[in-house]
């Protein structure tokens, strides 16, 4: 298979993957990424993937403890709604109960009202009585006897009346304490509904919680399958390109000129895009970016003469390029930029500028012009203004 239409099918199978930042050919300044910006490595996907089954796992276990807790609470409201129901059931039979007693006292004293002003008012009011007239009988002319029983009647009635007093007082008694236990369940009723709503409320946080871990969970998952299958590619693209010996995967990349207090490493041992930063050297004025030795060398004496007459370090927005990163560009920019693991970048002797220099007509451009060869740093003809693919930002070391 081509080198070329392997990378055509990394493209295609990259475009399932979250869209990558802005567009960048070979030489097209990448910007320095802001804080927490860039994808995941594989092995940090991988992590978190496991450390989010987890919490996964443990939301589900919360979410279970809660529902448990919800089930109880809603049952504590059931009992307190049922036990609601009987006391107001009882109160209202209590109620009934002082309601029939208090009319039947209030019949006993009328009664006993309207006979005794019968019986005093006149003689007629006796004899019309029947049941006195029963009582006393033929002997109704008898002032004695009509006075004896007179008194037995009032006697007797005042005992009925005390009876149904005394009733309808320990029914009103009775009818009190049907109140109270009616309020009693009452509150109750709004205790368990309270603690309902709140285990409620917390099953309901719980699930929220639960349904956004899983979410980040599936996000996460379909991450890193889409990692695993970058990664895949790259390696089947690293493995085709080294058998048929193309793209430039392998030069003689030794370090040739002179080098400061960083030695670096040797770069024979590793291919474009795959050398560690351990083996390259820093820049100075650009902290993070790195090249090979003897580039960074000539680099930072560039640097420091600019920074002499402009009164400012060199502005880099990108050095050493890894092949991943190559391969991103590929995707982004396939009309553009290199063939991943034949850029400049990959080996360590190239770099993007900004702070003036990224514009053709710019003084700190022109300054670059005039100075750089004399440091071992070169503007290629292919990105010259009147190149094949002008980039005034791309600068080359010579070796």
């Amino acid at each position: 298979m081509a080198l070329s239409r392997l990378f055509a099918m990394i493209v295609v199978a990259l475009s399932l993957a979250a869209a990558p930042g802005p567009a960048a050919a070979e030489g097209t300044p990448i910007p320095p990424p802001s804080p927490g910006a860039g994808t995941p490595g594989l092995a940090e996907l991988r992590r978190s993937l496991s450390d989010q089954d987890q919490a996964v796992a443990a939301a589900e276990s919360e979410m279970i403890t809660a529902a448990d807790q919800a089930s109880h609470a809603l049952e504590a409201y059931s009992l307190a709604v049922q036990a609601q129901q009987r006391a107001a059931a009882e109160q209202a039979h209590r109620r009934h109960e002082v309601d029939l007693a208090e009319a039947e006292l209030a019949r006993q004293r009328s009664r006993l009202g309207a006979w005794a002003r019968r019986a005093y008012s006149s003689g007629n009011g006796l004899a019309a009585d029947p049941t006195l007239s029963a009582l006393l009988g033929d002997s109704a002319a008898d002032l004695a006897r009509e006075q004896h029983l007179l008194g037995l009647l009032g006697r007797q009635s005042d005992r009925t009346v005390t009876g149904v007093s005394h009733a309808a007082a320990l029914r009103r008694r009775a009818a009190q304490a049907a109140d109270e236990a009616a309020a009693a369940t009452q509150r109750a009723v709004l205790a368990a509904h309270r603690a309902k709503q709140a285990r409620d409320d917390a099953v309901a946080a719980q699930r929220a919680t639960l349904d956004r871990l899983r979410a980040r969970l599936s996000d996460t998952r379909t991450a890193v399958e889409q990692a695993e299958e970058q990664a895949r590619l790259l390696a089947q693209a690293r493995a085709i390109a080294a058998a048929e010996g193309s793209g430039g995967t392998r030069r003689d990349n030794r370090v040739t000129g002179a080098v400061g207090s960083c030695a670096g490493g040797d770069m024979q041992l590793f291919a474009n895009g795959e050398i560690p930063l351990e083996a390259l050297c820093p820049l100075w004025g650009a902290p993070g970016h790195h090249l090979r030795a003897d580039a960074a060398y000539a680099f930072d004496q560039l640097a420091a003469e600019f920074a002499r007459h402009l009164g400012r370090p060199l502005c880099v927005t990108d050095s050493y390029r890894s092949y991943a990163e190559q391969v991103r560009l590929k995707q982004v920019k396939p009309g553009l930029a290199a063939t991943p693991g034949t850029s400049n970048h990959g080996w360590g002797t190239a770099v993007d500028l900004c702070g003036g220099i990224q514009d053709f007509d710019s003084a700190e451009h022109r300054w670059m012009q005039a100075n750089a060869p004399a440091f071992g740093w070169f503007h290629p003809s292919w990105a010259r203004r009147e190149g094949s693919l002008p980039e005034p930002w791309h600068w080359e070391f010579a070796g």
